[in-house]
């Protein structure tokens, strides 16, 4: 499949007629040369589908009605860095499924708190800088991180206070400068 540039090198999507706008003066390609900023009152992110990568950064930051991205169902790579965070009503990661690479400086998702598990992120094998997740009040486990092998700076988990063990990081063989955890992990040791 050859990758098709979208003629829109920043997109910024806040309502759903932003979303629109894009999917239809945008049909069919397959990149973003840019970065993919998504906010506000957003609903849904159907029509993203056929993107596959993104060549910039990724955020997902201050939706209010945004429950599911599963719109970014063909995602694989994220060039730049992600973040998902303030996203009240935000119930899983899943359409994340395909992301296997993100090459930016940080890979946050804070703040959300509906987010059970990571299972989404099964493909995702490594991460080139700060991988931090913060104050998911849901979270429960790290099942889905099983491939996860790299992260080329930081590991941080903060204030996850549903966390009790770190099962699913078994694979992660290098965490190229600290690894923090000051979530209440009783099973912490045992990966």
């Amino acid at each position: 499949l050859n990758a098709q540039p979208c003629a829109q090198s920043h997109v910024t999507i806040k309502t759903q007629a932003d979303l629109q706008i894009f999917v239809t003066n945008s049909s069919g390609c397959t990149d973003i040369r840019g970065d993919l900023f998504i906010t506000e009152d957003v609903l849904h992110l159907d029509g993203l589908e056929k993107i596959v990568k993104i060549n910039g950064s990724l955020t997902i930051s201050n939706t209010t009605q945004l429950e599911s991205i599963r719109g970014l169902s063909g995602l694989k790579e994220v060039v730049g860095y992600i973040r998902i965070q303030n996203n009240p009503k935000l119930r899983s990661l899943q359409g994340l499924d395909d992301l296997g690479k993100v090459r930016g400086d940080f890979f946050y998702i804070s703040n959300n708190k509906h987010i059970k598990n990571l299972l989404p992120l099964s493909k995702l094998d490594s991460i080139h800088g700060i991988f931090q997740l913060y104050q998911l009040d849901s979270l429960e486990s790290l099942t889905g991180l099983e491939n996860l092998k790299y992260i080329g700076s930081d590991f941080a988990i903060f204030k996850n206070d549903k966390l009790l063990t770190l099962l699913g990081i078994q694979s992660l063989n290098t965490v190229a400068q600290t690894m923090r955890n000051y979530s209440p992990t009783p099973g912490s040791d045992n990966f």
